[in-house]
């Protein structure tokens, strides 16, 4: 029986400037012009009240961020990245969400 290896100690990044274009398994249907800043912003205001219950502090710098790309998929990729950041993290831990425009 294998044993789960402990999570780093430490911030956990989430760099929402290097995410690469969300596509389904049949490309990008749709090219809508979309902010990452606006949708990490509204990623983790779903997520608050997990964070207060996991005892996380979340440290967050969002600039816009514009994209061209299916919207529900980008937001979907978000949420994802928020989430494993948000479940696999250590008591107390840290998660820092940054969007920036390259």
């Amino acid at each position: 029986m294998s044993s789960r290896p402990s999570p780093p100690h430490g911030p956990t990044p989430i760099h929402l400037h290097t995410l690469p274009l969300a596509t389904s398994e049949r490309g990008v249907e749709r090219w809508d012009a979309a902010d990452l800043a606006q949708i990490a912003e509204s990623a983790l205001a779903v997520r608050d009240q997990l964070v207060q219950e996991l005892g996380l502090t979340v440290d967050v710098s969002l600039s816009r961020a514009p994209v061209a790309g299916d919207t529900a998929l980008l937001e979907l990729v978000v949420a994802n990245l928020v989430d494993n950041a948000l479940r696999h993290n250590v008591a107390e831990g840290r998660v820092h969400v940054l969007t920036a425009n390259a």
